[in-house]
């Protein structure tokens, strides 16, 4: 999202008699009652996110939202195509296809749409106790407020379904199923986002390498060899490795083979001294402390809780 405005005059944005905040063909537009919340606000399917407005507006010329004192919700804007430009926090931005700006509570703000090529957008207005971990997930615990998602993937996101679900009526299941399709986008939204200074080719290279180490398991892999794969230095590769996975490459892969033994174990009856070989440990002792780290438990214990939560007649599995 680039921090210059372009094709927008503010002064533009400030005389024009026709902006409006909505009304365009094709819009879509859910603002959920408050005497609903005052009915279900309390549910506990509600208190992790809680979607209060979500609406679409297709090449919305004229747009135009000022709100001196921001809002007491959280608020996610995604420009679909076309143009505008957004001031919050006291920055100014150009949306374009692809950005995405994410305004916290009681952060004033105005926001509009290019006159010469006005932007189409899908916006939703949430709230609830999971929405500052988003956001520090989403920014890697920075203030952002923005975002890029290739053009495009701006379908992976979803973010369409919000609005669609509250369109069918304000039960509690259709509530609780758009908090659910809002928390998907949001991983969505974490797992393609670019930040500016981001470097897109080297975080794809980098989840190759996850998905290589993934099926790759029983072969011996060098970060070294991994990193120059991806084209970025091995302190690099980790960082970013573990940004993908949580975890740093060793532990991931150390992970993946005691995965594959816990399967062998609740699955089949081979002895743990050759589930242990099977999985590249040639020490019992050290495969069996390994195992409790991850698992919990040791793999005979294990294994004897796969057995009695295996259903008769079925060998070994959950």
């Amino acid at each position: 999202m680039d921090s210059r405005p372009k094709n927008m005059d503010d002064s533009t944005m400030e005389k024009n008699h026709s902006l409006k905040a909505h009304g365009f063909s094709g819009q879509r537009m859910v603002v959920v009652p408050k005497p609903v919340w005052n009915r279900l606000g309390g549910h506990p399917l509600l208190q992790g996110l809680r979607v209060t407005a979500a609406g679409f507006f297709p090449k919305a010329r004229g747009h135009l939202i000022q709100r001196s004192a921001g809002t007491p919700t959280h608020l996610l804007i995604a420009c679909l195509e076309g143009e505008g430009v957004i001031h919050a926090g006291g920055k100014k931005f150009t949306a374009k296809s692809g950005d995405l700006c994410w305004i916290s509570p009681d952060t004033p703000h105005d926001y509009g749409s290019s006159s010469t090529d006005p932007w189409s957008i899908l916006w939703v207005h949430f709230s609830g106790e999971e929405a500052e971990a988003w956001k520090d997930l989403l920014f890697d615990g920075g203030e952002g407020p923005v975002c890029n998602v290739p053009s495009d993937q701006l379908g992976s996101l979803s973010l369409d379904r919000i609005h669609s679900i509250l369109e069918n009526g304000y039960s509690l299941l259709n509530l609780a199923d758009a908090a659910a399709a809002l928390r998907f986008s949001l991983g969505m939204l974490v797992r393609l986002r670019e930040q500016p200074g981001s470097t897109r080719s080297a975080r794809l290279r980098v989840a190759a390498s996850v998905e290589k180490l993934r099926s790759d398991w029983r072969h011996l892999h060098r970060i070294e060899e991994l990193a120059l794969q991806a084209g970025v230095s091995p302190s690099h590769f980790s960082t970013l490795f573990r940004k993908e996975t949580g975890h740093s490459p060793i532990d991931f892969l150390i992970r993946q083979k005691i995965q594959h033994a816990a399967r062998l174990l609740a699955t089949t009856q081979e002895p743990i001294l050759s589930v242990s070989e099977s999985v590249g440990y040639e020490d019992p002792f050290y495969f069996s402390r390994s195992f409790q780290k991850i698992m919990g438990c040791s793999p005979r214990t294990y294994r004897l809780q796969s057995i009695t939560y295996s259903k008769p007649g079925i060998e070994g599995g959950f």
